[in-house]
Order: C-alpha cells, then sequence, then structure tokens
C-alpha cells in the first residue's frame, strides 16, 4: 500500500513540474537599466536573447537548461551617437537569427536588419528617409516595424510607411503596407497603399501562412484590416476581409486551418477570433505581458504583474488547454518591469523578463524560465501575490511609437493621479483621478499629440514619482 502511495505522489509530482529556470542571465549594476527584452528559441536547447541598454541593443546565446552564456554578450555597432536606436524584432529564421531596428535622429530615420549566429555576422540598411518637420517638406518614416519566420525556412520583415511629398503647392500624404522576404530574393516582397489611411497609430503583425504567403494584419483603433500577401498579388484584392470593432490589439495570432485571433485590451484582457462580430473565445488575467501562436500547438499567454509570471495554454480553437499556471516569481526586492515569451516548432515555451531592485529602480535583472507545451505548472495561490512594499512607477517599451504601457504599484489604497506631461510643463493626458486600492495596477496611453519626450506623473499626498518616456513615430 505504501509503494502505490509513493508511486502516486510521484506520478503526481511528475505532472507538475517546474521549468527550466528561472535563471538569472544578466544581471546589471546601479548604473546601467536594461531594457526591450526579445528573444528567439532554437530547436537544439539554444536560446537567442537580445535586449537594451540606452541606445545599444545587445545579444547573446544561453543554454536553455541551465541559462548559462554560450559565449560573449555581443553588442550591435552603433556607428554614430546622434542616432537613437529602438529593438523591433527578432527570429530564428533556420540557419541564423535576424534581428529589426529602427534608428533616428531629429531629422532622418533609417530600417537597419542585423542577422548572425553566435555574433552579429551583417547589417543592411533597409530603409531611409526624413522624419516630418512641416507642411513644406517631404518624408518618409516607418511605424508598426515587425518580422515572423517564413514557413520553410528564411523569414518576413514588415512595417508601415507613413509619407509625404511636397508638390510645390500643397502638402500629399499617404502609408504604404511594405514587406521583405529573406531568402532567397532579399528583394521586395509587397507593398500596397493603404487607401483607408492607416499611419501613426497602425499596429503591424505578421504571419507565415505558406511558403510563398504571409497574412498581414493591421490593427487600427476602430478594427483589423487583413490581407494576405502572396508573391505575383500586389493589390491586396486576393483576400483582405474588415472587422470593424473597437479593441486595443496586444497581438495577432494564428492557426491551423486558417483560424486567426487577436488579443484585445478591453475591460478585460480577450481572445476573439477574427471572424463574423469576432467572438469571445477566451478571458485572461486582467493584462498580459506577451501571446505567442503556433499553427499545430494553439497558443500561449503570458500573464501577471509585478511578483509572478503565468502561462496560460490554449488549443488552435481558443480553448484552455491547462489551468493557468505559475511560470515564475520574482526576485525578493525586485519587480517584474516587462517581459516577452517565445515557442519554438516543437511546442517549446520560453519567457524572458526584466526585474527592477525596488530600492534602486537602475539595478535590473534579466531573467529566462523555460517549459514544454505538456507540461503542467502549479496553479496560482493567494499566497503568491503580496501587497508591494514600495510606491513605484515605471513604463515599457521606452521609447514607444504607438502605445505605452504604464504600471503603478501602491503600498496601501489611498487617491492618485496619474498624469502625462510635455516638455514644457503642460500637461497632455490625464489618466486616473481618484482612489486606488493596495497592489499593482496598469494602463495604456496612446499619444495624440506629436513625438518627443514626455513625463509621466504619479501623485499620491505621500509622494510623487516622475518617469521619462519618449514617443517615436
Amino acid at each position: 500500500m505504501l509503494r502505490i502511495l509513493a508511486a502516486v505522489l510521484f506520478l503526481s509530482t511528475l505532472a507538475l513540474a517546474q521549468p527550466w529556470g528561472p535563471f538569472t542571465v544578466v544581471e546589471a549594476g546601479s548604473s546601467v537599466v536594461l531594457t526591450n527584452p526579445h528573444l528567439v528559441l532554437r530547436d537544439q536547447g539554444i536560446v537567442d536573447i537580445f535586449y537594451q541598454s540606452g541606445d545599444t541593443v545587445f545579444h547573446a546565446e544561453v543554454s536553455l537548461v541551465d541559462g548559462l552564456l554560450l559565449h560573449g554578450i555581443q553588442a550591435f555597432a552603433l556607428d554614430d551617437t546622434v542616432w537613437t536606436r529602438t529593438l523591433r524584432g527578432a527570429v530564428w529564421a533556420g540557419s541564423e537569427w535576424a534581428a529589426l531596428v529602427y534608428d533616428v535622429t531629429a531629422e532622418r530615420n533609417r530600417t537597419l536588419l542585423f542577422r548572425g549566429d553566435a555574433a552579429v555576422q551583417s547589417a543592411t540598411e533597409l530603409d531611409s528617409g526624413y522624419n516630418f518637420l512641416d507642411m513644406y517638406s517631404s518624408s518618409s518614416e516607418n511605424v508598426a516595424l515587425t518580422m515572423t519566420p517564413r514557413v520553410g525556412g528564411g523569414f518576413i520583415a514588415g512595417w508601415v510607411n507613413c509619407w509625404t511629398w511636397y508638390n510645390g503647392q500643397f502638402n500629399c500624404a499617404g502609408t504604404t503596407l511594405r514587406a521583405l522576404d529573406f531568402p532567397p530574393a532579399d528583394s521586395t516582397f509587397y507593398e500596397m497603399r493603404l487607401d483607408y489611411g492607416g499611419g501613426s497609430q497602425s499596429e503591424l503583425f505578421l504571419r507565415s501562412a505558406t511558403m510563398d504567403s504571409v497574412v498581414a494584419a493591421d490593427c487600427q483603433p476602430y478594427g483589423i484590416h487583413l490581407f494576405c500577401l502572396r508573391h505575383g498579388n500586389n493589390d491586396g484584392s486576393e483576400w483582405n476581409p474588415a472587422f470593424y470593432f473597437p479593441m486595443q490589439p496586444l497581438d495577432f495570432l494564428a492557426t491551423h486551418g486558417g483560424r486567426f485571433y487577436v488579443l484585445s485590451q478591453e475591460d478585460s484582457l480577450r481572445l476573439r477570433e477574427l471572424t463574423g462580430n469576432c467572438p469571445t473565445r477566451l478571458a485572461l488575467a486582467p493584462s498580459a505581458y506577451s501571446a505567442v501562436s503556433n499553427w499545430d500547438y494553439g497558443m500561449a499567454f503570458l500573464c501577471g504583474g509585478p511578483t509572478e509570471l503565468y502561462l496560460t495554454r490554449a488549443d488552435t480553437v481558443g480553448s484552455p488547454q491547462f489551468a493557468p499556471g505559475l511560470l515564475a516569481e520574482g526576485q525578493p526586492g525586485f519587480a517584474i518591469r516587462t517581459a516577452t515569451l517565445a515557442m519554438s516548432g516543437n511546442g517549446t515555451l520560453s519567457a524572458l523578463w526584466v526585474e527592477t531592485g525596488l530600492a534602486d529602480s537602475n539595478h535590473c535583472q534579466l531573467r529566462m524560465a523555460t517549459v514544454d507545451w505538456a507540461t503542467e505548472l502549479a496553479t496560482a495561490r493567494p499566497s503568491l501575490n503580496p501587497l508591494p512594499a514600495a510606491f513605484n512607477l515605471c513604463a515599457s517599451p521606452n521609447p514607444f511609437n504607438s502605445t505605452l504601457r504604464i504600471e503603478y504599484t501602491l503600498p496601501h489604497a489611498q487617491n492618485i493621479e496619474l498624469e502625462v506631461f510635455n516638455l514644457l510643463g503642460q500637461k497632455v493626458a490625464a489618466l486616473f483621478s481618484g482612489s486606488k486600492l493596495a497592489g499593482s495596477h496598469s494602463v495604456l496611453w496612446s499619444p495624440q499629440g506629436g513625438t518627443g519626450i514626455y513625463f509621466v506623473t504619479l501623485k499620491t499626498p505621500e509622494a510623487v514619482r516622475t518617469t521619462k518616456v519618449v514617443y517615436l513615430r
């Protein structure tokens, strides 16, 4: 009888197996701030991690099973200090990784593609242009830069180009969806004028459908336009449904059978299928850091707050596979600020996140945890959600080009004012004024004004916190 009980306990332990990690991959001193994490999973047990410190982008190869660096950390060379650099995406292309970055100065911009394996092997300028200055100048700026692996190998990079042209009498303007195919052609894969507007409020997502086609989702505040991008069809007429439904899209997901979904931040976080009246297939936690999809396995969502990360998995039609499980807890004295999730072709899921010190917000750690698709995780327990011991404010991504996620923690219930100011000290947004309970809170903000520097300020009767953010289009 005791042997049977022991066997049952052993099997139960296996069913609730813990993930690999969490591991601390990078730890920065008090003068270095880590931001904008990205990661790419290879099938051979290697994870490529990318992150930023200031305007410098870094890459490192990490072992999936123990979190150890396999080679030294490599920096993406920035040839001139006048450029401000933002990492916009990274993928594994079958034999190499690729990363997309966007550089800007006060007047110019450029889109660059970095590629490599253990180290950076090449850097290619894909596009360049001048920023919009006034109605008498011509400009070309890229927004919503993104990339996706291609079925059969390679990858596709794309963006929405916002352009103006001064013809001597008046200013013309428009937006164009562009996507480039790598390899073998390394040439324009698709380009289409967006007659319905688009522009600076676009969020573009790409998902490879077959070896010669990709589905693009151009998400606007009022709805979503889908396009089938295929070689030889550059007018979007093959398939271009639109779904007019107010939502705040956080991600676009695709699964087997041509099913497409959007992860939308509304009154709560919802997974909506893009069909008919966009029905809700899954209701999730109040907020999510990241989401991924696989044509065969389904979808996964990384949710949580400053103290823990939870993983939710759903099949290809949006039905939950497991109860939300605890993937990782934050380090004592640290708070989770931003996180991302990636999935390999065999269903392995890996999360990468930044933790900052509660006493010193410049003390940062980059941490990672990995789990197989079929591994069941321990479910949430109330004790895993302690009240924060400090009053904190943070915003990500920073810089940002569309929507900013503002997070703050309160040690106890109190009245607050959350506002945004420009460089002149003028209030441009009042995000909340009133009473809030103790704990973690978040809000999304999309600027209505021009690009530049803004200050997010959180006021309570006891203290004031301010963080600087940079809005780039």
